[in-house]
């Protein structure tokens, strides 16, 4: 894999043909990731101007997976399910160009782990919320979890992307205030810098989604 020529998406869904719409001529590598994926019969809505090739697709992995809860001294301690990757390259029919798309069914945090670092140019979280039906999972942000995997997710993101990279959010689960701002309509922080980084605005996606352009940065962070 070459360096930030890959994209991630936690918690993404059915949520495909804007990423790869927005990205698929930058990108080399989708990575969407969700438990609730299950590869017996498998379909989501490609993008315009995209067909998967058949003779591509391959999948490691049980090909369906329950969640079930995992019980320590009588209570439930933490979710398990079994992961799996679904394989396949894309075509765009214009220009020839090919994509490799994997659907990795399981938890965001582990699929983050999993990349390379310096691998990503692109990560991309939308959607997501703390309540029923979310993932509760803070990915922009720095939280202490007692199973290390799961603590301090921004610090991980900023090992796995090659500088300077894009993150995509509409400000669902995170704790800088910035983001949660942007992605409620406010267009007055163009630059802010936050966690060691500088943010530039680049531009407005659909649902509240905005591109920020992100550097390493000596600079201080503001007070929370």
């Amino acid at each position: 894999m070459k360096k930030g020529s890959a994209f991630i998406y936690p918690c993404a869904g059915s949520d495909v043909v804007g990423p790869i719409e927005h990205f698929g001529q930058q990108m080399e590598t989708f990575v969407f990731v969700d438990i609730r994926y299950q590869f017996s019969r498998f379909e989501v809505r490609k993008p315009a101007g995209w067909h998967e090739d058949p003779d591509s697709v391959l999948i490691e992995g049980p090909l369906r997976s329950g969640i079930s809860p995992v019980f320590l001294d009588g209570q439930r301690h933490y979710r398990h399910i079994k992961p799996a990757w679904r394989h396949s390259q894309y075509v765009h029919a214009a220009t020839g160009r090919t994509i490799d798309v994997v659907f990795r069914r399981g938890f965001g945090q582990y699929a983050l782990h999993e990349m390379p670092d310096e691998s990503l140019g692109v990560f991309f979280h939308r959607g997501d919320s703390l309540g029923e039906g979310g993932s509760g999972v803070f990915f922009l942000a720095n939280r202490h979890k007692h199973h290390a995997p799961l603590s301090n997710l921004l610090d991980v993101i900023k090992r796995k992307v090659a500088y300077p990279a894009l993150i995509v959010s509409d400000g669902s689960n995170t704790s800088i205030r910035a983001l949660q701002a942007a992605g409620h309509g406010d267009t007055s922080v163009q630059v802010f810098f936050r966690h060691g980084l500088r943010w530039e605005r680049v531009r407005t996606l659909n649902r509240g989604s905005v591109v920020w352009r992100v550097e390493l940065s000596p600079a201080d962070d503001p007070p929370p």
